[in-house]
């Protein structure tokens, strides 16, 4: 089915292109969640940007440090759960523990 294999912007960049295209698309957003939902919420297709591996370690660091400063921003406990637990699950090994520590 070729709607399996569809992306939207977002994933394609993270997975694809250098941090400063994330960055770009993320600066069309200005409330904090509504960043934090482009990347973790899953889509029609049960995915979400944070199933992705990333294009590189700099697009990993990036999208940790924008997560991070998305969830300074927003009551974590008024989140769907889903999106803290893939939040957590996928980031866990991205060597960025202040994102942990916010979850």
């Amino acid at each position: 089915d070729r709607n399996v294999n569809e992306k939207l912007p977002m994933t394609y960049a993270f997975a694809k292109c250098p941090a400063e295209i994330c960055d770009w698309i993320l600066q069309q957003f200005e409330d904090p969640l509504e960043k934090y939902e482009m990347v973790a919420k899953r889509n029609k297709f049960n995915q979400s940007v944070l199933m992705e591996k990333p294009a590189n370690k700099e697009a990993r660091l990036f999208m940790a440090k924008q997560l991070k400063e998305c969830l300074d921003q927003i009551d974590v406990n008024n989140l769907d759960t889903l999106m803290v637990k893939d939040t957590l699950q996928y980031t866990i090994n991205w060597e960025y523990p202040e994102l942990q520590e916010i979850i």
